[in-house]
């Protein structure tokens, strides 16, 4: 099968499985915010970031050692492993001692990478899935869509964010919950912000499904249903819920889609039809990295607990840890996106055509 055929072949048997859990669990949570009472939300809130620790959250970055070699279409040796492999670790480690350091700047700048990566990887979703012709530019989906499951729940759910932001931080160093509340008018300028975002977003939505017929209308429509579902959850349920599953099977899987088109082996599983084949290979190509992060995190975990008078939140151990992994993954899938973005433009070149 030609390159071409096998890609379309794949992004199609694909995209069912990045788009509907995806739309199922949103609306689970706002069943779950409607049937159920807000302290027993409260209670299940945790279970989803515990089972991100082996299932889409965490192992979602777990194939990062693979993905410059899978980019640029060669076999991942092991020199190649340790140079990447000690970079990672480097940049990790780099943040472990800005958390050290400066615990407050740690916390916000996790934040801000968290906002637009997460806005980022819908981006490269909607890219490979649905792209609507003279839609919003990139770096509006990034603020945007990033913004539902990030800044609003902070300027939403105040007390909640400075619980969670005071007991990452308490790790390092005293903190007070009272000292990470947003005052009003940084919420009502916050929400006011993400208000303005969307109204853009949306209108560069509807002059596009004007211009546009056919699957491009149909693109429109979904891109802009999609980001009405996002607000609406963050605006109304637990944050600590909707954040931990939209991490495992919003953000998570559609990063693991665009992964395993990467792949040329798991490419071509998909292509067949074979889409839970190739995520059992994926899971497989995982599970060493995903072994040493789960040893990182109980290694943090021992340190919180021999540095501290009383047993940490694991969660907020949890939150640590994945802010040091984190930062070089988003580095690292910011340079994915711009080999992807220039490749593309030098096919559409008329110098690649003669």
């Amino acid at each position: 099968m030609p390159t071409a055929a096998l890609m379309r072949g794949a992004t199609a048997a694909l995209r069912p499985w990045m788009t509907y859990p995806a739309w199922t669990a949103m609306g689970l949570i706002l069943l779950a915010t409607a049937l159920l009472s807000p302290q027993m939300v409260a209670r299940i809130a945790p279970y989803p970031f515990l089972f991100s620790l082996v299932f889409l959250g965490l192992p979602h970055g777990a194939w990062d050692h693979r993905v410059v070699a899978a980019a640029g279409g060669r076999h991942l040796s092991l020199r190649h492993l340790m140079a990447v492999c000690t970079i990672y670790l480097v940049l990790v480690a780099l943040y472990g001692v800005l958390w050290l350091a400066a615990p407050t700047p740690a916390f916000v700048l996790f934040i801000v990478i968290s906002w637009l990566h997460w806005g980022q990887g819908d981006a490269a979703y909607l890219h490979l899935w649905s792209p609507v012709p003279a839609g919003p530019p990139s770096w509006l989906t990034w603020l945007v869509r990033g913004g539902a499951p990030i800044l609003l729940p902070v300027f939403r759910f105040p007390e909640e964010f400075a619980r969670i932001a005071s007991g990452v931080t308490g790790l390092f160093g005293p903190a007070r919950a009272a000292d990470w509340l947003p005052p009003p008018w940084v919420r009502g300028g916050g929400l006011l912000l993400l208000a303005l975002l969307a109204a853009a977003y949306g209108i560069l939505l509807f002059r596009a499904f004007r211009r546009g017929s056919g699957s491009d209308r149909t693109a429109a429509r979904e891109d802009a249903a999609e980001v009405a579902l996002l607000y609406l959850v963050f605006s109304v349920a637990n944050p600590v819920l909707a954040v931990g599953i939209y991490f495992c099977v919003w953000h998570g899987l559609r990063h693991i889609g665009r992964l395993l088109l990467l792949d040329t082996r798991n490419r071509a599983l998909c292509a067949e039809g074979r889409v839970a084949a190739a995520g059992t290979r994926f899971g497989g190509q995982c599970l060493p990295i995903l072994l040493a992060s789960l040893g990182l995190l109980a290694g943090a975990y021992g340190w919180a607990v021999r540095d501290s008078s009383g047993t940490p939140d694991g969660l907020f151990v949890y939150l640590a840890l994945i802010s040091c992994l984190t930062f070089p993954h988003f580095l690292l899938v910011c340079w994915l996106d711009f080999r992807q973005n220039r490749r593309k433009q030098d096919k559409m070149s008329p110098r690649s055509h003669r």
